[in-house]
């Protein structure tokens, strides 16, 4: 059953998640894991954990996440060393192809160990599904993907799992977390990802093929800076003189 939001509705500057919370919720993911009793729990918690991970990576939209196959990982040499791309088909069946972060490539390998394939690496010609459904008995079907109707409920109650979690431990920072995440959505992941790509300094034109959008118009909300970071770079232009 979805989570119950807040009352009210954030500014667009506050539909985000930083990157420590959301670590705070991966790490509660793990918790929860070592706790598991059963395989399904264990499979069902490991799901979610790497559908954060494919969010916050990534930034896919929900439908694109639904859609999309391991196949759509695609790998390309520069010189020695290797580098991946996950292919997006886009509306028009126009393509774009999204660069995957080094540690992202960990996650999908830890997830591919777990639903059983018979590579580390995705090829281009399996069936398996992004991310997968699980049947009644709690077993990965690899081939059936979740729908996406069915995505933005599980993500909310992947939220939900890490903020009980984190509450858990009485911790005043993890309670802090709890609190974020509770407000959280799916989008906020996709948010987060702009946000954390903008912020590590990459050019406006390259977050907007990234994610997505057709004008980097669109890409510029995600310059929304923390105010106090703002306000640190421009308290001080020069001109000091000694305070009275």
């Amino acid at each position: 059953m979805p989570k119950t939001k807040r009352t009210y509705t954030p500014r667009f500057r506050d539909r985000h998640l930083p990157v420590d919370t959301l670590v705070a919720a991966l790490s509660a993911l793990e918790a929860l894991q070592k706790q598991a009793k059963t395989e399904a729990q264990t499979n069902a918690l490991a799901r979610a954990t790497f559908l954060l991970q494919v969010y916050f990576s990534l930034g896919l939209r929900i439908s694109e996440v639904a859609k999309n196959r391991m196949a759509h990982f695609v790998k390309d040499k520069d010189h020695d060393e290797e580098l991946w791309f996950f292919r997006v088909t886009r509306k028009g069946d126009k393509e774009r192809f999204i660069p995957v972060p080094d540690e992202f490539l960990d996650a999908l390998v830890a997830f591919r160990r777990r639903l059983g394939t018979k590579t580390p690496f995705p090829s281009s010609t399996e069936k398996t599904a992004l991310v997968p459904k699980l049947d009644a008995a709690g077993q990965f079907v690899p081939k059936e993907p979740v729908a996406a109707r069915r995505l933005s409920n599980l993500i909310d109650g992947t939220l939900d799992k890490a903020a009980t979690w984190l509450e858990s431990t009485r911790d005043s920072k993890n309670l802090e977390h709890a609190e974020r995440l509770k407000l959280a959505s799916s989008h906020w992941l996709r948010q987060t990802c702009g946000t954390t790509m903008v912020s590590s300094g990459m050019p406006l034109t390259d977050v907007r093929d990234n994610l997505g959008h057709t004008s980097v118009v669109t890409t510029e909300i995600y310059l929304h800076d923390d105010q106090r970071e703002h306000h640190r770079r421009s308290r001080s232009r020069g001109l000091q003189r000694k305070r009275q």
